[in-house]
């Protein structure tokens, strides 16, 4: 069975530019140009008849193109011992808007995100064990400003695991239109 989420693809413009913030971190596996999204919902293990009404559902979702600006990178709890380098994501209401417009019709597929609180961001980075500072890294990124995008569409991708990381594919596209 297909493991499945919803996010927003990033323009090439704002993928260059997350890539060239890579550095030598030790434990650092940086994302790739193709594992680069911001998650809006994460659906996990579904049947094919299931992701048929996933799509469905998706393609009733009535929600306005989202400016979307990104953040200095940070990194959640402590940055000597990271789990995770992320850009927070603004305007954070709309992006929660959108989150909601697809959440509630899911829900009643019997589709939650569970107890999580959605928190818009991109990846950059995830860290094994042990892991280097990242202290130096976000100093010398606290001021940085990438390009903003307009989001004119979301995209269902299925996740596929690799050695290398997970694949994400494009399974269906959604216009954001208001």
């Amino acid at each position: 069975m297909p493991r499945l989420f919803i996010g927003l693809e990033l323009p090439e413009t704002t993928v260059q530019a997350l890539l060239r913030l890579r550095e030598a971190i030790p434990g650092a596996r940086w994302q790739t140009a193709s594992q680069l999204h911001l998650t809006l919902f994460f659906v996990g293990q579904v049947d094919a008849p299931t992701r048929t009404a996933i799509v469905q559902t998706l393609s009733q979702v009535r929600r306005p193109p989202i400016h979307v600006q990104l953040r200095p990178p940070e990194c959640p709890g402590d940055p000597d011992q990271p789990r995770h380098l992320w850009l927070p994501a603004e305007p954070v209401q709309p992006l929660s808007r959108l989150h909601t417009a697809i959440a509630e019709p899911l829900a009643a597929l019997g589709l939650t995100s569970g107890s999580r609180h959605f928190f818009p961001h991109v990846t950059i980075a995830r860290f094994s064990r042990p892991a280097g500072s990242v202290r130096a890294f976000l100093t010398a990124h606290a001021g940085r400003s990438l390009p903003a995008f307009t989001a004119n569409r979301f995209a269902l991708f299925s996740s596929t695991p690799t050695p290398a990381g997970s694949r994400y594919d494009v399974v269906a596209r959604f216009a954001l239109a208001g």
